[in-house]
């Protein structure tokens, strides 16, 4: 996902943005940085030898001609959202070389940012196919896997179990852990299964299996019956 730089010099607006694109990230289990400054001058600093594409939230008093030219140097297709305590200001900056991705009118609304958010991650995910990764610990090891290659995760003594597409991984962990990090299309399908919908290739209500399309078989409880069928009926 984009790492992400916040400029503004008022603090109480520059911490309400950083600490929502932290919530946000941790929320959907992005791994990137983010970082934040008071002055257009600084920002000029931190992305100077940077070549990755990013979003910044920048207030309208800190854009320069030469912070511009720096941020499509670094990357061309990086999103710029636009902050100032007047719209008239923000639309007096908008131009054929300036064309924001989104704007946020201060003081700073944490619901806005986090709709910003939203829409960015969702256009810069379709246009990269990039997606989220999911983060556990073996011992004193961090391991990141992708989303969308995880078939299931099934509880077994105390354990958590991911099977992907590849392989096995076994670690410390409960559903509960990981039940908000999880997009939709995970389904509790069993006490012991949670289960990627999208890799699902065939389901047996009467033996209460599901295979994967790469052959993993999950396995479906009476009491998760109903759960299944209704995410089946609303594909």
């Amino acid at each position: 996902m984009l790492d992400i730089y916040i400029c503004e010099k008022n603090e109480s607006d520059r911490s309400k943005v950083l600490a929502t694109c932290n919530e946000y990230y941790i929320d959907h289990n992005y791994d990137n940085e983010i970082y934040s400054c008071e002055d257009g001058d600084r920002l000029i600093e931190m992305v100077n030898d940077r070549e990755l594409t990013a979003l910044y939230f920048i207030d309208c008093k800190e854009v320069s001609e030469l912070l511009m030219n720096r941020i499509r140097k670094s990357a061309v297709g990086s999103y710029v959202v636009l902050m100032s305590d007047e719209m008239k200001t923000i639309l007096d900056m908008v131009s054929p070389t300036l064309r924001p991705s989104g704007y946020l009118v201060l003081p700073v609304k944490k619901d806005e940012v986090k709709n910003i958010l939203q829409k960015i991650c969702d256009s810069y995910e379709d246009m990269t196919g990039e997606s989220a990764t999911f983060r556990f610990k073996i011992r004193s090891r961090i391991y990141s896997v992708d989303i969308n290659n995880i078939d299931y995760f099934e509880a077994a003594n105390k354990k958590m179990i991911i099977r992907t597409v590849n392989q096995e991984y076994e670690y410390y962990g409960n559903f509960e852990s990981i039940r908000e990090v999880l997009p939709d299309y995970f389904l509790r399908t069993h006490k012991s299964f949670f289960v990627n919908m999208k890799n699902v290739k065939n389901i047996d209500f009467k033996e209460m299996w599901l295979s994967m399309k790469d052959g993993a078989v999950a396995y479906i409880s009476r009491g998760y019956k109903k759960d299944v069928e209704d995410f089946v009926k609303a594909v």
